[in-house]
């Protein structure tokens, strides 16, 4: 879906992989993470989060660790 405002609370998302953008979170709606941890995803743009530029991102006490981007934009 396009344009989803979410909230992602105390999860972790690990070892998403695409040759596009966000290996682990792709958004373009508003987006809220809290308490969370995105670790070793990969992709082109954005390897764990990737968001479009017209959105709100609200990140609080959320770790991002060995994401990789091949292009642009590693966390």
């Amino acid at each position: 879906a396009s344009d989803v405002d979410a909230t992602i609370c105390r999860i972790t998302i690990t070892g998403g992989a695409t040759e596009q953008e966000g290996g682990g979170i792709f958004s373009d709606g508003d987006l809220v993470i809290i308490d969370s941890i995105l670790n070793g995803n990969s992709a082109a743009l954005g390897g764990g989060l990737r968001t479009a530029s017209d959105t709100n991102t609200t990140i609080r006490n959320t770790r991002f660790d060995s994401n990789i981007a091949s292009v642009a934009g590693g966390a």
